[in-house]
């Protein structure tokens, strides 16, 4: 029997690391109109905060907070 191993896709992770990919994938990617002039400069990584809150795992998803600039 084969044995099937979960294949991660490390690329993906890397765009919340980087502010302008991060902002780049925020405007082509969610058809909001407010969120198509995000600045990079304008995202804060606020994982570390929010997750020690609610989990003891650290090694999950990425919270970002994004300043919106009208």
């Amino acid at each position: 029997m084969a044995v099937i191993h979960k294949a991660k896709d490390n690329s993906i992770k890397a765009i919340p690391d980087e502010p302008e990919l991060f902002a780049d994938f925020i405007r082509n990617f969610i058809p909001i109109d407010i969120l198509k002039n995000i600045d990079p400069s304008n995202t804060e990584d606020v994982t570390e905060r929010l997750l020690s809150l609610v989990s003891e795992q650290k090694d999950g998803d990425t919270i970002k907070r994004i300043q919106l600039i009208s």
